[in-house]
């Protein structure tokens, strides 16, 4: 397994300890070391990078020098005094197209304003040709010249703004896209510029071959750069995100990174390759791909780190000389005379829980890990099967380069008691991915507990009580009913006891709704007496006897029903889901009768005591209870036993 060491460097000290001989001694032997381990991964921590999948690398141009993706769909090459456009990066089979003679002189580097078509290409003898247009295979512009040096490498941020350094030290920009450009002179006296990346038109970052990295504010003023690291090794390229991490590499196999990077910032370097570094890029999410002289490529999402995470893998067989990634998971990488292309992973996500669940809302979650690719849509589908039919975006979108990352979203507008099926899904420019059904159930609508307080007489006002809170913004129905006849017009939380409800009985009904759904609950009766009966008679059950199989009771059937009672009784054993009835019996008695009513087990009941000899069981009479009311009048427990002796028990 390949080390990994690291050194962090403040301002503008060099990587090597005090005891400079030391260190470089020591840095032999882990070369040596190193060396014997070079088919082996680099070593890796849990925020490792994703790994890209490579293609194969196809043959373009001899002399491939500079290549520029400013897109999931554009990658711009240069060879020689051509440029080569590839417009299905992505492809497993990406295919390179030559788009004429763009210079007389060898190109060396291309930058592509990110997210654009506008492209600009340096060379030898200051060389330069740009174009608004990078995508067509027309011949871009003739060459122009405005500088006497070689320009090395040239970075646009923006289509308003490019920087180009040269091999004499010298640097040059554009604020048209690359038409016109004006010297800013020497920035790194006497020494060869070899890389420049900016980060935006306020940040740029240059290095040089005895290992300087140079950094400004105000690249476009001369005398506005700074020395801040001296790598005491030739620098070979630098990268820097529209972030501000930068990542500079050099000729040892070490990168050297900082975040956000400034004339004041510390730089890290860490020991990559037993071979040379040759290119580096890093996206907007601070994705970076690394490339040496032997042909590996190498991945870390967070070079910046104490110690940074780097991966490796060898997609080429030959050394690397320029590499260029795109935050929406692409990146493109030449050689020599080769050019290969790679895509990370789709997303990864695993569905969540849902929580704070109520009757019409609930927050569901989920783990999504973009896998170092801009996310360009996360969403959670859902419905009332898996067929779902609706979605809601994540509260916030993940980071490309945070790992694995929680995401929420907010249900509203549910329906109560209802049970729903929902996922996580997840998209980058690299793949769609849906994670695992999903259920959660909303709670059943609020169902009150009601009951009436007041004096029932004519005249006194009752109030129908709630018995619970009620959350603002639900909405509250009353209805009074006298017996079994809902009352015109009485539709308040209290109400007027009035004559017509004399010798009648008088409920309340109380309907939730606005929570998904509606419930309701009714009170018991109170009774209105009038004043010439004085109180209300109900009907009456006494307590039962029982004897062997028969079961007796004594039924007065009320003074005030309307015109008989109708009086049913039933004997049952068990509860629930499970009751079975062992015996009943209907009487119909005039108004204010009584009678004694007697009745026997059926065949289920008999059989049942004669293998039991002991069973309890109970005994329901239902009927008038007082004008047309109806319902239960009277519960009992009874214990059924066989033989001569009965046991009676009454509740």
């Amino acid at each position: 397994m390949r080390c990994v060491t690291s050194k962090a460097v403040t301002g503008t000290g060099t990587r090597d300890s005090n005891d400079g001989m030391l260190h470089r001694r020591l840095r032999l032997g882990a070369a040596v070391l190193m060396t014997l381990a070079t088919t082996l991964a680099l070593a890796t921590s849990a925020g490792a990078a994703a790994a890209p999948t490579w293609s194969s690398p196809m043959s373009v141009a001899s002399g491939l020098d500079g290549v520029s993706c400013p897109s999931y769909g554009l990658c711009v090459a240069v060879a020689g005094t051509s440029a080569y456009i590839n417009t299905t990066p992505s492809s497993t089979t990406p295919s390179w197209q030559h788009v004429g003679t763009t210079a007389s002189h060898a190109l060396l580097a291309v930058s592509c304003a990110p997210g654009t078509t506008s492209c600009v290409a340096v060379g030898d003898t200051g060389a330069i040709t740009a174009t608004a247009s990078a995508q067509s295979l027309s011949t871009w512009p003739a060459e122009t010249s405005t500088d006497t040096h070689n320009l090395t490498s040239v970075s646009c941020p923006t289509t308003s703004f490019c920087l180009a350094v040269d091999a004499s030290g010298g640097a040059i920009y554009s604020t048209d896209g690359g038409t016109t450009w004006t010297s800013l002179g020497t920035i790194d006296s006497g020494n060869d510029l070899v890389g420049v990346s900016c980060a935006s038109s306020a940040l740029c970052v240059a290095v040089d071959t005895i290992g300087n990295i140079l950094v400004s504010a105000t690249p476009s003023t001369a005398g506005a750069w700074t020395p801040v690291y001296s790598d005491g090794v030739s620098l070979t390229g630098v990268s820097c995100s529209a972030s501000a991490t930068c990542v500079a590499v050099d000729s040892s196999g070490y990168a050297v990174a900082s975040a956000p990077a400034s004339s004041t910032s510390t730089w890290s370097a860490t020991r990559i390759s037993s071979h040379g570094l040759t290119a580096v890029s890093c996206t907007t999410g601070a994705f970076c791909i690394a490339g040496d002289s032997h042909g590996d490529i190498y991945e870390s999402d967070d070079p910046a780190s104490t110690p940074p995470s780097w991966s490796g893998a060898a997609p080429d067989v030959t050394g690397l000389t320029a590499v260029s990634c795109v935050s929406d998971g692409l990146c493109a990488a030449v050689d020599g005379a080769d050019a290969l292309t790679a895509t990370l992973p789709a997303p990864t996500v695993t569905t969540g829980a849902a929580s704070a669940i109520a009757q019409t809302t609930t927050t569901l979650s989920a783990t999504v890990t973009p896998n170092d690719a801009t996310i360009t849509s996360c969403s959670f589908s859902y419905g009332t099967s898996t067929a779902y039919g609706a979605s809601v975006p994540c509260s916030s979108t993940p980071s490309a380069t945070g790992g694995a990352q929680t995401v929420t979203a907010q249900l509203s507008g549910l329906t109560a008691s209802t049970a729903y099926d929902f996922q996580i899904v997840a998209t980058s420019s690299d793949g769609t991915t849906s994670g695992a059904n999903a259920t959660f159930t909303t709670a059943a609508p609020l169902r009150p507990s009601v009951s009436i307080s007041g004096t029932p007489a004519v005249g006194d006002k009752l109030t129908c009580n709630v018995g619970s809170s009620i959350p603002a913004g639900l909405t509250l129905t009353y209805k009074w009913v006298r017996d079994t006849t809902t009352i015109a017009g009485a539709t308040a939380g209290t109400y007027v006891v009035a004559l017509a409800d004399e010798s009648h009985h008088l409920y309340c009904n109380v309907m939730v709704s606005g929570d998904g759904g509606t419930a309701g609950s009714s009170s018991g009766y109170v009774s209105v007496p009038a004043e010439t009966l004085g109180t209300i008679d109900e009907t009456t059950v006494a307590k039962a006897s029982v004897s062997g199989e028969a079961v007796t009771t004594t039924i007065t059937c009320s003074p005030q029903a309307l015109s008989q009672c109708t009086i049913s009784l039933r004997i049952t054993v068990g509860s629930g889901h499970h009751i079975v009835a062992i015996g009943s019996k209907t009487e119909r008695l005039a108004i204010g009768a009584s009678v004694k009513v007697t009745m026997s087990l059926n065949a289920a009941g008999r059989r049942l005591l004669s293998s039991k000899h002991h069973v309890k069981a109970t005994l329901t009479v239902s009927g008038t209870i007082v004008g047309v009311v109806n319902g239960t009048i009277r519960k009992q427990s009874i214990t059924l036993t066989g033989g001569h002796h009965a046991a009676r028990h009454a509740a």
